[in-house]
């Protein structure tokens, strides 16, 4: 069983190397040419590129250009969170007087009911007093 294993693993790993043998190819001269062709293509781009760069002129006012954006992004988002604080607390304050408002509404309707029936409010008391029992 172990042996089985180890000469799955082995002839596994013996075919994972042979194809990656296989997989690599000579390269030939003219390819190498059009390598070389398109590093120097490559590398006189990235000259340019340094060379515009060296432009200072253009970079203060890029860097303008970012500091603006930056603040009114941060402008942005302040205002953001501002709105998003003032939007809870109203929504605090609105459950607050649902709450309120209902409170009141029942101990209003409460002491109306004791004020109509003294009859029923002396009984509740009579009750509280001995217990329940009569």
């Amino acid at each position: 069983m172990r042996m089985r294993r180890m000469f799955r693993v082995s002839l596994l790993a013996w075919c994972m190397t042979s194809v990656l043998w296989m997989s690599v190819m000579s390269v030939e001269a003219g390819e190498t040419e059009k390598t070389a062709e398109n590093q120097t293509v490559v590398t006189k781009q990235q000259e340019e590129e340094i060379f515009q760069i060296e432009d200072i002129t253009e970079l203060d006012e890029e860097f303008e250009a970012l500091e603006e954006e930056s603040v009114f992004i941060i402008e942005e988002v302040e205002q953001y969170r501002r709105e998003t604080r003032r939007k809870k607390m109203q929504r605090i304050v609105v459950i607050i007087l649902v709450i309120v408002i209902f409170v009141t509404g029942i101990t209003t309707g409460l002491v109306e009911k004791r004020k109509k029936d003294p009859a029923a409010a002396e009984e509740n008391d009579t009750e509280k007093i001995t217990g329940g029992q009569t």
